[in-house]
């Protein structure tokens, strides 16, 4: 009866350090993931209710073609802020990226051209990859951009990355 009360409780004590360890050790900075590519222009177009993206000047070189993407969640007309969705179909078959993010409408433009507004993209992260694109993609990685974009006019909807940034995943 000893014998079985010592591994008990000495089986409770290791069950307890290994849960208390990776709790209390640091997950080094480069364990982080980070973006794997990078788009240097976007135009959009709405049609409707629809969003369709066209990403081009895309690194890597296997993902140079670019992509489109359709936005999946589109937030209420006249929105400040909330989420979005978004799936991206890269061009010559290398498969398809879907997105989640977060976007912000800013109170100044920044670095946009008069007219436009300048929105931050982020945080988000990437939720699935499919094709060849998951040999560069990674699940979790995070998603980033500035954006000016026309919200309101007859040029409503049209958008372009800010002179400058790129669009990260």
């Amino acid at each position: 009866m000893r014998v079985s009360v010592r591994i008990r409780v000495f089986g409770a004590a290791t069950a307890a350090m290994a849960l208390a360890i990776p709790l209390t050790t640091p997950v080094p900075a480069s364990a982080a993931l980070k973006p794997s590519v990078a788009c240097g222009a976007i135009t959009d177009k709405l049609v409707g209710t629809t969003a369709t993206s066209v990403l081009s000047k895309c690194t890597p070189a296997a993902l140079s073609a670019g992509g489109t993407a359709v936005t999946l969640k589109t937030p209420p007309p006249g929105s400040k802020k909330g989420s979005l969705g978004t799936k991206i179909t890269w061009k010559g078959g290398q498969g398809t990226t879907t997105t989640a993010a977060t976007f912000t409408l800013q109170p100044t433009r920044g670095s946009c051209p008069v007219g436009m507004t300048r929105i931050t993209v982020g945080p988000g992260s990437v939720k699935i990859v499919s094709g060849a694109a998951a040999k560069i993609i990674k699940v979790g990685e995070p998603v980033s951009a500035t954006i000016c974009a026309f919200v309101s006019g007859p040029k409503k909807g049209q958008i372009k990355l800010a002179p400058g940034t790129k669009y990260m995943l």
